[in-house]
């Protein structure tokens, strides 16, 4: 069961692929995505009794097949 739609994931994986970016002066590249999935984590950490297993799943799974086109 879920508790975030398909939109919310997207908008959190974008929210933390933009950080990534930041953090690296607008560059793209694989080191950007591995920060995001840093992010992704504390985000799932902070949000834990409200995000369903499947939740948690799709956030990873989305992130962890993300790439810049």
């Amino acid at each position: 069961m879920y508790n975030l739609s398909e939109s919310e994931i997207l908008e959190i994986i974008d929210k933390a692929i933009d950080f990534g970016i930041e953090t690296l002066n607008g560059e793209k590249n694989l080191l950007a995505i591995q920060i995001a999935s840093f992010w992704i984590e504390g985000y799932i950490y902070g949000n834990e009794l409200r995000l369903t297993g499947d939740d948690i799943k799709s956030l990873r799974h989305t992130i962890n097949t993300y790439y810049f086109t």
